[in-house]
C-alpha cells in the first residue's frame, strides 16, 4: 500500500457523478488536478461496471485507495414527475440515501481508514422547521420518504464516524440550481 502522502495528486470518488452536483464537483476536483473516478447509474468505471455490491465496492476502495468519496447519490424524481407508490419511493430512497452510503462507509471502515467521505445530506430532513435559519441544533422532523432516508444516512455517518473513527462529513444542501 501506497503512502498517500506521497502521491502527487489525490485521488477522488464521486458517487452520483452524473448529477448535477457530481458533474460540477467533478469538474472543480479536476481543475484542481486531482485524479477523479466517477460512479453513477449509467457510469462505467475503468472499462467496468460501476461497483454496486458490497464486495464489489470494498474490493474498489481496497485498490483505488482513494483520499475522498463524496457520497452525492440520491433517489429523487422531478416535480413534472408522477409520484411513486410510497414503497416503490422508499425502496428507492434507501437504497440510495442509506444502503449504497453504508456499503462505502464500510469499505472504507475495513480497507481504507484514512479515506475522507462527505455525504450530501438535505434541508428536507427538518421537514417544516419551526425555526428560521436551520442550524446543526435544528432537530431532525423529515415529512417526507426523501427526509426520512436522508436523515438515516446523516445518522449513519455519524455511527461511523463514532464508532468507527473515519472522517465523515456531512454537509445539508437547501435547494439549489446550476447556472
Amino acid at each position: 500500500m501506497t503512502d498517500k502522502s506521497d502521491r502527487a495528486q489525490s485521488v477522488a470518488v464521486v458517487v452520483g457523478c452524473e448529477g448535477q452536483d457530481g458533474y460540477y464537483l467533478t469538474k472543480l476536483l479536476e481543475g484542481q488536478g486531482a485524479t477523479v473516478i466517477g460512479v453513477g447509474r449509467n457510469r462505467i468505471v475503468d472499462g467496468r461496471p460501476a461497483p454496486r455490491e458490497r464486495s464489489e465496492i470494498t474490493e474498489f476502495i481496497r485498490e483505488l485507495e482513494p483520499n475522498a468519496v463524496y457520497y452525492l447519490a440520491a433517489h429523487h424524481r422531478a416535480a413534472q414527475d408522477d409520484p411513486e407508490e410510497p414503497y416503490d419511493e422508499f425502496a428507492g430512497c434507501s437504497e440510495a440515501h442509506i444502503q449504497g452510503l453504508a456499503k462505502y462507509l464500510d469499505a472504507i471502515a475495513r480497507m481504507n481508514p484514512s479515506t475522507r467521505l462527505f455525504y450530501a445530506g438535505s434541508a428536507h430532513v427538518f421537514g417544516v422547521p419551526k425555526t428560521t435559519p436551520q442550524s446543526e441544533e435544528t432537530a431532525f422532523a423529515p415529512s417526507c420518504i426523501y427526509g426520512i432516508t436522508k436523515a438515516a444516512g446523516i445518522e449513519l455517518c455519524r455511527f461511523y464516524r463514532d464508532q468507527h473513527n473515519i472522517y465523515c462529513s456531512v454537509g445539508i444542501l437547501y435547494n439549489h440550481e446550476s447556472p
